[in-house]
């Protein structure tokens, strides 16, 4: 018990002495990808890069970048969102009901709201910590995918707009 004690007290100064060594810490989202499902749902995967101790602490489960990337877009965009998976580079969420669907005639437009990555900015300076990372939360590549393949890239943006694509009759199953 007295050697688990001690494991964790090194463990828990090796983590403090590393924050302090090295006191910008960097976390960027690489890449976003969103897939929208015929029925409006989407599959959100988050790639980012962390910094050393950042990544010790999501695989010492410190920080969990999925639960906090579930509250924050359910808070958001008052929706269920489901944890599909994470690791110390990525999380893949499912979203119910992020794409709108409207039908007129034979055809089916799908729209997607904004999405912003502001708000998270301005809740990290709440924090006392905030000016010792270093974030980016502008994703390097958003790639938004539509049912029948359809794509719309933006690159290094904070602010994705809404976005509207028209599809065949025959490419939305209800």
């Amino acid at each position: 018990m007295r050697s688990l004690k001690v494991t964790g007290g090194i463990l828990a100064f090796s983590l403090i002495l590393a924050f302090f060594a090295n006191p910008v810490q960097a976390f960027s989202v690489d890449t976003l990808t969103i897939d929208i499902q015929p029925d409006g749902d989407a599959l959100i995967t988050f790639h980012y890069s962390l910094s050393r101790l950042e990544h010790t602490a999501v695989y010492l489960n410190i920080v969990d970048p999925g639960k906090e990337l579930k509250k924050a877009l359910e808070s958001k965009y008052h929706l269920n969102v489901t944890v599909n998976d994470v690791s110390p580079t990525s999380t893949q969420l499912l979203m119910s009901n992020f794409a709108s669907t409207t039908h007129v005639n034979n055809t089916t437009i799908m729209s997607t709201p904004e999405i912003s990555f502001q708000g998270a900015q301005e809740l990290l300076n709440k924090y006392w910590f905030a000016s010792l990372v270093q974030v980016d939360y502008s994703p390097e590549t958003t790639i938004i995918t539509y049912p029948d393949g359809f794509e719309i890239a933006y690159y290094d943006q904070i602010d994705i707009p809404k976005t509207k694509h028209e599809l065949s009759a025959d490419t939305v199953k209800e």
